[in-house]
């Protein structure tokens, strides 16, 4: 009984400084089961080199399941006649060494950042198909949900650099989260100055779907947490090219977060905005 008191009293301890954690900040939706472990969101980076090395185990697997589906309907079709033996093996194993291939080359796509091999959206579209299996994957090697939003923001980025000549990039939609630091926000206002780009600073999903309705743009760079732009890049991409800008939260979300100022610089410069012709406005 004195141990399960004990044990009482610790919980309802943490349970009240977790709270007094939570009371300076304004969480986003996407963080409504955050318990304020701040220790867990200090660094959560991975390279997209993870994204692919999980994707190619995935692959494996798809193979050998594929090969586990023939060995269980091969025995029955060969009762058949040869002829439709001989064409049912060509159909399958033909379909899975074409969508193998595919696989691979959106892959390849995805490390590069420079080749395009099929249309815009069905590489992004193949990508999204992939996300959630990638989540499970990943989950089972013992990552994070946001360490593998992490992973696959950055692959979205180089699968959608790959895409940078023949994507329309006329009008930049630059969205920026509520809690970024003061400081760092002035330093990526003072980085679009000049250039053709609407910056808005928005609190969530529901925002930044509003920006994206009024300002109609052609290519969104999105800075935020990796849970808001993995949801963002789900709702969006197919439609409008989304380069993410996973922030960095060394006091936990939602409050005072940072970003790499110089991937913002390098995605910024990969989007190649249209300069503002000042003399002109000025005329």
């Amino acid at each position: 009984m004195t141990f399960e008191k004990d044990e009482k009293e610790k919980n309802e301890t943490r349970k009240k400084k977790e709270k007094k954690k939570l009371k300076d900040r304004k969480l986003g939706d996407e963080w409504a089961d955050w318990e304020g472990n701040i220790e867990a969101q200090v660094d959560v980076s991975q390279p997209k080199s993870k994204f692919l090395w999980i994707a190619s185990v995935l692959l494996v697997f798809i193979l050998l399941g594929s090969w586990g589906i023939w060995f269980l309907i091969s025995p029955r079709i060969s009762q058949l006649s040869p002829s439709f033996t001989l064409s049912a093996k060509i159909f399958f194993w033909g379909g899975v060494g074409i969508f193998a291939v595919f696989y691979c080359l959106i892959l390849l796509e995805i490390a590069t950042g420079k080749i395009a091999i099929f249309p815009y959206r069905v590489s992004e579209g193949f990508l999204l198909f992939l996300l959630p299996k990638i989540v499970w994957l990943g989950k089972k090697i013992g990552l994070s949900r946001d360490q593998i939003g992490n992973a696959f923001i950055k692959a979205n980025n180089a699968l959608t650099a790959s895409y940078n000549k023949k994507l329309n990039r006329s009008k930049i939609l630059v969205l920026l989260p509520r809690c970024l630091k003061k400081d760092v926000r002035k330093s990526i206002l003072s980085m679009v100055e000049g250039y053709d780009c609407a910056v808005h600073t928005v609190g969530g999903g529901e925002q930044a779907r509003q920006a994206v309705i009024k300002e109609k743009p052609t290519c969104i760079i999105a800075l935020a947490c990796e849970r808001d732009l993995v949801s963002g890049i789900k709702d969006v991409a197919l439609k409008i090219p989304v380069m993410g800008i996973p922030n960095q939260r060394p006091e936990g979300p939602c409050k005072n977060t940072l970003v790499d100022l110089k991937m913002f610089e390098e995605i910024l410069r990969q989007c190649n905005p249209r300069k503002i012709n000042v003399q002109a406005e000025n005329s």
